[in-house]
């Protein structure tokens, strides 16, 4: 599974999402992290397809931009979330059942949050995968470009934000992270100013949880 995380990094693939198969029914849009691409969610979308309309967004290139801080980035999720509220055939977005799920991994999950300050009426809730809510280890910050370490390093105005966002706008969160993540340690994978979220513990590593059925099913998507 670790191996093909890494073969999915090599393609740059814009929009695969334009790929899938959609049939009405509820919108979910997964987002990838840092140094990762909207094909990392390639075999997550065969587990989820029969029960959503599956959406990716390509945040970043392959490398990510160092002039890219994160509210810029989370434009490109904006965007997404508009096409779904203009193009939703049964016109129904603002209901319960056709509001939109987001799930992040990583840097991703901090971007959803970010989009929830100006689509709070059109999220259901939010799920994370092993998000840096409290900082990411300097390991990660070596991997990455400087700026994002900036905005993810411990105690950093952006983090803080992102939890005041889902605190502030009552967006549930369901965060999963596992004890065995060299990116983000477990003390910084729980948000600490989010009262209405719930945390599950799945997986090994950063990135491979997402590649398990197991892990949609303990988050209670499928």
């Amino acid at each position: 599974f670790i191996v093909i995380l890494h073969i999915f990094k090599c393609y740059d693939i814009e929009d695969i999402d334009k790929y899938f198969t959609r049939n009405n029914k509820q919108p979910i849009i997964l987002v990838h992290g840092a140094d990762a691409n909207d094909a990392q969610w390639l075999i997550s979308y065969l587990y989820l397809k029969d029960d959503y309309d599956v959406y990716t967004v390509q945040l970043t290139n392959l490398k990510p931009n160092k002039n890219d801080d994160l509210e810029k980035i989370k434009l490109k999720l904006d965007n997404k979330i508009q096409y779904i509220i203009d193009n939703t055939k049964h016109k129904k977005i603002n209901t319960s059942f056709h509001k939109i799920i987001l799930v992040g991994h990583s840097m991703g999950g901090l971007i959803c949050a970010l989009s929830c300050e100006k689509y709070h009426k059109y999220i259901e809730k939010v799920i994370t995968i092993n998000t840096p809510w409290n900082g990411i280890t300097m390991l990660t910050c070596i991997k990455i470009s400087a700026k994002y370490f900036n905005e993810m390093a411990k105690q950093s105005y952006i983090l803080t934000k992102c939890q005041h966002i889902l605190n502030d706008k009552n967006i549930p969160l369901i965060y999963v992270y596992n004890n065995h993540d060299i990116c983000v340690y477990e003390d910084d994978a729980h948000p600490t100013h989010i009262k209405n979220s719930k945390r599950v513990v799945f997986g090994y590593g950063h990135a491979s949880p997402i590649l398990f059925k197991k892990i949609w099913q303990k988050v209670g998507l499928i």
